[in-house]
């Protein structure tokens, strides 16, 4: 705001009042603005999920640990047992990109979350690459990557 050069003294005071008056009411209007903005893009994002019938993936923390002439699988499903049917697990033998062969069916249980399977199968110390698919929704998930060792470890 430019004040004129010739103003009394209450209306520079009056100009400078009016002046920082505007900059708050900037600041709560763009405060406004963002938390409407916000809380649009959280009700866009309920209603796609809603529509979606999905509320994030159904399977988190997909894991493959290493072990003595076997690997490990641990994973979490996220979705009640009536949803999942099963569980898919395919393997690569030292191919990220695959080809995959399926290994193992894990059937999913009413009420359950937590999830593990040990392979046994292992006969080289290659690395071995693990998929889920599950059976219901078809989303895959990995790959998982262990490296098994073949030789026990020193005590």
């Amino acid at each position: 705001m430019v004040l004129p050069t010739r103003c009394s003294p209450l209306q520079q005071r009056a100009a400078a009042f009016l002046k920082r008056k505007r900059g708050t009411m900037n600041k709560k209007l763009g405060l406004i603005l963002m938390v409407v903005f916000c809380c649009s893009l959280m009700a866009m994002a309920a209603w796609g999920a809603e529509e979606k019938g999905a509320s994030g993936p159904s399977v988190s923390e997909f894991r493959a640990f290493s072990m003595f002439r076997s690997v490990k699988l641990i994973w979490q499903s996220n979705l009640p047992g009536s949803s999942a049917k099963s569980f898919q697990i395919s393997r690569s033998i030292d191919k990220k990109d695959g080809p995959y062969s399926p290994l193992v069916t894990v059937e999913a249980k009413e009420g359950e979350t937590n999830y593990s399977f040990t392979d046994k199968s292992i006969s080289t110390s290659d690395n071995y690459y693990y998929k889920i698919t599950v059976e219901g929704t078809g989303e895959t998930f990995g790959p998982s990557v262990a490296k098994p060792f073949l030789s026990q470890p020193a005590t």
